[in-house]
């Protein structure tokens, strides 16, 4: 989604980043697409009340471990699409 089009480079050892955007997003599809990398992502203070596509944002994260959705407002969401594709990993309480 061309709202979420961003590239950065990250230097070796660089293990924590925060994305702040400019305005709401309605979409996060694709957000995190393909980070193989990332291993954990805190969502705990993302406004997504304006969000209503997540599809494949978390497609292809296969060394993600935990994602911290704390009270995250996903009344808006309509489309949920392949969300967690290409995801291993298992619950845990």
């Amino acid at each position: 989604d061309s709202s979420c089009s961003k590239t950065c480079f990250l230097k070796k050892g660089i293990n924590n980043i925060t994305i702040k955007f400019e305005e709401q997003l309605e979409s996060c599809k694709n957000m995190f697409k393909g980070l193989t990398n990332i291993k954990e992502i805190d969502l705990s203070n993302f406004d997504a009340s304006k969000v209503k596509d997540v599809s494949y944002m978390f497609d292809g994260c296969s060394n993600l471990e935990k994602i911290n959705f704390g009270n995250i407002d996903t009344s808006s969401v309509t489309t949920m699409t392949e969300l967690f594709k290409n995801c291993y990993w298992y619950y845990e309480e």
